[in-house]
């Protein structure tokens, strides 16, 4: 029915949710930078690149907030994981104009293909030292990005409220202020 081998259920559950951590990972660094777009007052409409948001934030009163995102991004776990994450959709992702890069022609699944074949052969012992590998990586991953969200939330909030203080009604500069105060407790 297949014309192409069914990995074992166990081999697709870990390819399967570590794919998808790594999605989960990429959208959180996309809207973060998006997040910093909008503080840099970068329009929206076509989305900034994130060299130039962490470009504008480093050029000015926002440089905190700048500094705090280029260090998250330059982070060698965050880095793998985007690296990851791109390959893994590089080699399945259709391209309609370049049917070069089609994965019909991208993947040849013959007995020469060392990958396919060491993927095939993975023994079961193999592939649970891998997904304890990997789980400790996601791990040490995780506490990166949560380190990141209360510094970053500290430094976005403070500048929010620089950058707010002259333009934002009282109101809504109390509401920033109590929940930066919420954050420290």
């Amino acid at each position: 029915m297949f014309w192409f081998p069914v990995p074992q259920p166990k081999t697709f559950s870990a390819v399967y949710h570590l794919d998808n951590f790594y999605v989960r990972v990429h959208k959180y660094v996309e809207n973060v930078h998006i997040l910093s777009a909008l503080l840099a007052g970068l329009p929206l409409e076509k989305r900034p690149s994130r060299t130039l948001v962490q470009k504008t934030l480093t050029k000015g009163h926002l440089s905190t907030v700048g500094a705090v995102l280029t260090q998250f991004v330059q982070d060698p776990l965050i880095q793998q994981v985007l690296q990851e994450r791109r390959q893994f959709v590089h080699l399945y992702r259709e391209e309609r104009d370049w049917s070069m890069l089609q994965p019909d022609n991208r993947y040849e699944d013959t007995v020469t293909d060392p990958l396919a074949d060491a993927f095939r052969t993975l023994a079961a012992a193999d592939l649970d030292d891998y997904v304890v590998q990997k789980g400790n990586e996601l791990t040490l991953t995780l506490d990166v990005m949560r380190a990141f969200r209360d510094r970053f939330f500290r430094v976005f909030a403070e500048s929010v409220l620089r950058v707010g203080a002259k333009s934002l009604p009282s109101g809504r500069v109390a509401d920033i202020e109590a929940l930066v105060d919420l954050a420290d407790e």
